[in-house]
């Protein structure tokens, strides 16, 4: 069975969330976006890791809520312009809301575009997946599954 030349197009293109958390750009895959929403109010739990913010209620849900600027270390970077959002995920199993500082686009580019990520810049606490360059800032592809469950592992 032979492929269009559409269907093979469609099965190039990757379908992303790009947002910022601190000053960096940060994209996730559209697969694993359930929504994103305004803050809501959070319950704090005592003795939880520092990156879990803490609990949310989302219509009937209750979903850990995780600081990403907590885990890449951008707290310090953070301006006054913060809006911050919350992007729910699905991982598997886990459902879970990010806190990010804004959340830019949804966009889809051609997996030709994307940038194998350097062993350089991919640490256990961030792994980068790839890169997407535009031209005034790079968007970073990030395992946010392999990087929550594995602290959460921890």
């Amino acid at each position: 069975m032979n492929l269009s030349e559409k269907e093979v197009g469609v099965q190039n293109i990757f379908e992303f969330v790009e947002f910022r958390v601190g000053v960096s750009h940060f994209g996730i895959r559209i697969s694993q976006v359930r929504e994103i929403i305004e803050p809501l109010p959070v319950t704090v739990i005592p003795h939880a890791p520092n990156f879990v913010k803490g609990i949310i209620q989302l219509r009937g849900d209750v979903l850990p809520l995780i600081d990403l600027k907590t885990i890449i270390g951008q707290t310090e970077l953070e301006t006054e312009m913060a809006t911050n959002k919350y992007i729910v995920v699905e991982f598997g199993q886990m459902t879970a809301a990010l806190e990010v500082s804004d959340v830019m686009q949804i966009d889809r580019i051609n997996k030709r575009e994307i940038e194998p990520a350097n062993e350089v810049y991919v640490a256990d606490e961030l792994p980068v997946s790839g890169v997407i360059k535009r031209s005034n800032e790079i968007v970073l592809l990030v395992e946010f599954e392999e990087m929550i469950i594995g602290k959460v592992n921890a």
